[in-house]
This record gives C-alpha cells, sequence and structure tokens, in this order.
C-alpha cells in the first residue's frame, strides 16, 4: 500500500484549555464525548489501553498509545483495530492554544 496524504482537521472550542484537556484525558469524559466503553486512561507517555465497540454486528477492538504528551498542550493518540491488522495507524494530535475572547 502506498503511503496516503495525512488529512488534517481543525476543531475551536469555546472553553479554556484546562477544560478542554480536562476532556481529552479525563475517564469519565471520554466515556460521555467519545465511547461509552473506555475504561482506563492514562495521560502518560507510552500508556496503552484497549476496548471493543459494536457497530452493525461488526466488533471494532481499538487499540490506543499515548505516544507523546505535553500536559495541557499536546496529546498525541496512535490508534489501531486489532481485528483489522494492516489498514493503518490513526494518529490523533491535540494541540491546544489559548485564545483570547472580546466581549463586547
Amino acid at each position: 500500500m502506498k503511503n496516503l496524504t495525512p488529512i488534517y482537521l481543525e476543531q475551536f472550542f469555546a472553553a479554556s484549555v484546562p477544560i478542554v484537556w480536562d476532556c481529552l484525558t479525563q475517564i469519565k469524559h471520554l466515556q460521555q464525548w467519545l465511547f461509552k466503553e473506555f475504561k482506563h486512561f492514562k495521560p502518560e507517555p507510552f500508556f496503552t489501553t484497549e476496548f471493543a465497540y459494536g457497530y452493525k454486528g461488526k466488533t471494532f477492538t481499538h487499540c490506543w498509545e499515548v505516544m507523546d504528551i505535553i500536559p495541557q498542550k499536546q496529546l498525541v493518540l496512535g490508534w489501531r483495530y486489532k481485528e483489522y491488522p494492516g489498514v493503518g495507524r490513526f494518529v490523533l494530535n491535540y494541540l491546544l492554544h489559548p485564545m483570547a475572547v472580546l466581549l463586547s
């Protein structure tokens, strides 16, 4: 398989960096907005976890690894599926920047 061009997405949140960081790293928030099947997560380098998610009769066991972390600035996660080797690896790179809010 040839190398594919990466896809870059940007998302802006009307929230402070500490709040967004908590949503990306606290299990109770990950379960709420991402996958309720999440059981374990630690925002530390080389932490790995996996959880199964069923969709349309198929099981997708997500295997996640914290690849890099700078607290409240950057979280890089590697993500693959156990049942589908060779499909590839998704890398989620969260870069957090404080935003000024203009109140008028």
